[in-house]
């Protein structure tokens, strides 16, 4: 507050109570009307005005009349609920000085400076209230302020500018140091993808080993009469397509890496070995004679008694030839040891096929305890039921054949579905069923057994066209496969199973004579029946 306003207030005041108190009494009206200064009385719990004086008639703009018919509400500019709050400070003296916005008759609007300070008059409390008029005043303080605040954005932006060109070199700085370290890093990420693509281009991605296109690349380089002898072994992986049938192409894969692994462990530091093909890999051995080539050839065949993939043991077949003298061409060279590989792919095609077979049943039998009594059960009673029906002695040997094998392809079934003791979900038992493809597959790539191979497929087909996995019927299937059909499922019956318990000798022919034309060839089940049985 402006200690000269607060002085004239409380004179004003005093001489306010003075005529009020005089005896006798003094009209206060006529001390204030003339008062240069803006005056009136303020009933504080209504706000109305109960008196104003020449001076705030001629300021507010409104007849004497007028404004004692109106309120403080009406001249104030803040809310009704501001004015109550401001009104009920000044009526508790806690504040008497405000500065307001007071509306003028005809629109307009000015700065005031108000104090107000509660007296008593008439036997109740009002508020005496005196007000200047400071418009002009803030207006110019306004002006003042703009200016100051112009000068000081100036000054500001003049300050930001030079921070900013400060920020603009640090940011520039900073960005050039991350555009070199980013470049750095692209530079070390452009060399190694530099180094992974060459890495690819000359490496077999599945063993690691060296690529085709990188052997030809050292032969052309090794190619030299210094280097002579210069030695191929082209090497050949025995029965990959039989892995892949049997077990899938993710195992034929494991048999491709492991035999990469044994010839790894045989090459020598001066060697280049590399995949040449499929199942196909090739020594380039410079300084080799064939003699020393004839000694790791014995070496990898002795390692491969060791190396078992999934109970099948990695087999080779080799060819070597070798370069001795500049004049012999190294493509030629190459060509003859591939054909001495398929020369001897070829002679021991039958005992590695027949090895690995073997090898094959030995792992059925292994995940299966139960299947050599089992399928030698099946062969007695299809070697009863096919000389029963008349077959001669070579389909009798046949016949025993493929009640030995016709479960093989359960080695490609995955064990934990073999094992389970309860019965067997959708998902397991269509993998089950595969079994007769697995085993048809296996069997087909070896001459004495490709006669069995069909009839392995077939075996549970059922004479209503019901059965699996072609859904064939009647005469369409092999007369072998509808005889092990009805001695494979007599010995299930009676053998039992996991999750099946074993039923009587009566109950099974019971159940084949049930089925007899839906799942049996009903010719052949009448045959079965007539076969002499002992009850179990």
């Amino acid at each position: 507050m402006k200690v000269k306003y607060y002085i004239q207030l409380i004179l004003i005041v005093l001489v306010f109570q003075n005529c009020i108190h005089a005896e006798p009494a003094v009209d206060f009206q006529s001390v204030f009307e003339d008062h240069g200064s803006i005056m009136m009385l303020i009933e504080p719990e209504t706000g109305d005005i109960i008196y104003v004086n020449q001076a705030a008639v001629d300021f507010y703009r409104y007849g004497r009349d007028a404004l004692l018919s109106m309120s403080v509400y009406e001249l104030n500019a803040l809310s009704e609920e501001q004015i109550s709050a401001e009104i009920e400070n000044a009526k508790k003296n806690e504040k008497n000085f405000f500065r307001f916005i007071h509306k003028i008759n005809g629109g307009e609007v000015k700065y005031v400076e108000v104090y107000s300070y509660p007296i008593q008059y008439e036997g109740k409390e009002i508020l005496f209230s005196i007000i200047h008029d400071i418009h002009d005043e803030v207006i110019r303080e306004q002006h003042y302020d703009k200016k100051i605040n112009f000068i000081m954005g100036v000054m500001i932006i003049g300050f930001v500018i030079q921070a900013g060109v400060v920020v603009l070199l640090f940011l520039f700085i900073r960005s050039r140091k991350k555009t070199l370290e980013a470049l750095e890093i692209s530079e070390k990420r452009y060399q190694e993808l530099n180094r992974e693509s060459e890495y690819k281009s000359y490496h077999d991605e599945l063993t690691g080993l060296y690529n085709r296109r990188f052997f030809e690349i050292e032969v052309e380089r090794l190619n030299r009469e210094r280097n002579l002898p210069l030695t191929i072994i082209m090497g050949d992986l025995n029965a990959l397509k039989l892995m892949n049938d049997a077990f899938g192409h993710r195992y034929g894969d494991e048999m491709i890496i492991a035999a990469a692994d044994l010839l790894k462990s045989i090459c020598r530091s001066d060697d280049i070995l590399s995949r040449w093909g499929g199942d196909e890999f090739i020594f380039l051995l410079p300084k080799t004679d064939v003699e020393s080539a004839l000694l790791i050839k014995e070496r990898i065949y002795s390692q491969c008694k060791e190396v078992f993939v999934h109970g099948i043991p990695v087999s080779f077949s080799l060819g070597i030839c070798s370069k001795s003298i500049p004049q012999e061409d190294i493509v030629q060279i190459i060509q003859n040891a591939e054909s001495k590989m398929y020369d001897e792919k070829l002679m021991k095609s039958m005992t590695v096929k027949n090895e690995i077979i073997d090898h094959i049943t030995t792992l059925v039998l292994t995940k299966l305890p139960y299947q050599e009594s089992h399928a030698q059960g099946v062969k007695d009673l299809a070697v009863r039921l096919g000389q029963s029906v008349g077959l001669e002695n070579s389909e009798i040997t046949q016949l025993s054949k493929l009640a030995m094998l016709h479960d093989i392809g359960l080695v490609g079934v995955d064990s934990g579905i073999i094992d389970k003791d309860e019965e067997l979900n959708y998902d397991e038992w269509e993998a089950v069923k595969k079994h007769c493809e697995i085993g048809y597959r296996i069997t087909s790539i070896h001459p004495d057994l490709a006669a069995i191979a069909t009839e392995i497929l077939y075996h549970h087909e059922n004479f209503d066209g019901s059965g699996y996995p072609k859904g064939i019927s009647g005469d369409e299937i092999p007369l072998h496969s509808r005889i092990l059909r009805i001695c494979d499922s007599y010995e299930v019956m009676v053998g039992g199973r996991r999750y099946q318990a074993a039923i009587t000798t009566d109950q099974a022919l019971k159940e084949l004579k049930d089925l007899s034309g839906i799942h049996y060839d009903p010719d052949l089940v009448d045959a079965f029946l007539a076969l002499k049985w002992h009850s179990k």
